[in-house]
Parts: structure tokens; C-alpha cells; sequence
């Protein structure tokens, strides 16, 4: 493995409801700082979609 991102899946308030997990494999590099604010953003978004 060469890179693993995780990002917690919440509402705005409340506990945890998953993760999102990422993985790079092979010789590639490791996630950037931009990629990681993206999957922030889209991990907003998915536990804001889970929310009950």
C-alpha cells in the first residue's frame, strides 16, 4: 500500500455513522493535501445524506 486516506462519515452534530476509506496502491504517490480536502467535502456530504 502506499497511501491510505480516512475520513469520518457524521452529520453535522452527532457521533460517527462510517468511514471512508481510500486506498493507492503500486508505486503512485501519496494523496495531496487538494485530494484529501475533496474527499472531505464529498464524506460531508455522504453523512449528511445518511443522516436519519
Amino acid at each position: 500500500m502506499t497511501s491510505l486516506l480516512c475520513v469520518p462519515l457524521r452529520a453535522r452534530t452527532g457521533p460517527v455513522r462510517g468511514v471512508l476509506s481510500l486506498l493507492r496502491t503500486g508505486g503512485r504517490r501519496a494523496f495531496s493535501l487538494a485530494e484529501a480536502g475533496a474527499v472531505d467535502r464529498l464524506a460531508r456530504h455522504l453523512g449528511r445524506a445518511l443522516h436519519p
